[in-house]
C-alpha cells in the first residue's frame, strides 16, 4: 500500500534537514539583495551581510529541525486513490 515511508525522530537531523537549511540560507540572503536592487536601482554585494543573513538563517533552521519539530512519520502513497482510502480510514 505505502510507497515510502519516513520517520523523522525528534533531536535527530537528516541530510535533507541539512539541505533544507542550506536552500533556506541561500533564499533569505538573496531576496534583500533583489529587493535593494530594486529600490536603488544598481546592483551592489554587500558579502558580509549577505554571508551573515545566510548563516543566521541556517542555524536558526538547524536548531528549529533539532529542537523544536515533533516527531514525524510521513508516508508516500502510489497513487491519490491510496491516499484518499487511508484518509478516510483515519475519519473512521
Amino acid at each position: 500500500m505505502a510507497n515510502k515511508v519516513i520517520l523523522s525522530p525528534q533531536f535527530t537531523l537528516q541530510a535533507r534537514d541539512f539541505l533544507k537549511g542550506a536552500m533556506l540560507a541561500v533564499m533569505s540572503a538573496v531576496a534583500p539583495l533583489i529587493q535593494a536592487t530594486l529600490q536603488v536601482g544598481e546592483l551592489t554585494f554587500n558579502w558580509k551581510a549577505i554571508g551573515i543573513t545566510g548563516l543566521g538563517t541556517f542555524v536558526a533552521y538547524i536548531i528549529k529541525k533539532f529542537a523544536l519539530d515533533p516527531p514525524t512519520v510521513t508516508t508516500t502513497y502510489t497513487s491519490n486513490d491510496k491516499a484518499a482510502a487511508v484518509a478516510e480510514d483515519i475519519k473512521k
